[in-house]
């Protein structure tokens, strides 16, 4: 079976389901150049582990885009999917949707909808299997570092854990705001902004976007 592999929990566990009912496995990672250090350390384990191939494909990466058009994708202009996740990966492969999701991408095969398969089904088949990627330890998906998509909670936990690449998607943001375009991550406030914050403040801060783009979250 070739699935489309994100190394979050719910490819993870269809690769697990797919191995547990015989299949011969390929696994099928989209590299945005974006990724988090845990990702790319799972990814591979995922695959040592269910004895599954591996194949990294690259339309292209995350800065590539991001030099080319001058300003960063965002919950209203989301041109990374198409280009880093769309133009890379074959849509006929499995996705990771569970039951639980199944009004996402109906046309697409997605065995975990087919077979009733919930997130916390999906969850409990990596916890067996002792396949759950780390970074759940601090964030709530998998994704590039600097998608937009991401909870306040997700960005503040990767200036704690990888402050480097906080720092890298500031930057990132003050040039696109600098530009013609002004586009941030979010609408109404800065990565800058979001740092600096009191705690007290951060509350106040809009969760403008609460679902993660669903290509990324196979």
């Amino acid at each position: 079976m070739d699935i489309s592999y994100s190394g979050g929990m719910d490819s993870t566990a269809l690769a697990i389901w797919a191995k547990q009912q015989g299949h011969d496995i390929t696994l099928h990672f989209a590299d945005t150049g974006a990724e988090l250090p845990e990702t790319l350390w799972f990814i591979p384990r995922a695959a040592m582990v269910l004895g599954a191939k591996l194949i990294v494909h690259q339309f292209a990466s995350f800065f590539q885009i991001f030099v080319k058009r001058g300003y960063l994708p965002s919950y209203r202009v989301r041109y990374c999917t198409k280009e880093l996740k769309s133009k890379a990966l074959d849509e006929k492969y499995a996705v990771g949707i569970c039951a639980d999701e199944s009004h996402r991408s109906p046309e697409l095969y997605r065995p975990l909808v087919e077979n009733n398969i919930s997130s916390i089904d999906a969850r409990k088949l990596c916890e067996k299997a002792d396949l759950v990627n780390p970074i759940y330890e601090w964030r709530t998906h998998s994704s590039c570092f600097c998608c937009p998509f991401q909870r306040k909670s997700d960005w503040l936990g990767m200036n704690k854990k990888h402050p480097y690449l906080y720092a890298l998607a500031e930057q990132w943001e003050a040039i696109s705001i600098e530009s013609g375009h002004k586009i941030m991550f979010h609408d109404t406030y800065s990565l800058k902004q979001l740092r600096e914050a009191k705690k007290s403040e951060i509350d106040l801060f809009p969760e403008e976007c609460d679902k993660a783009c669903s290509i990324c979250l196979w």
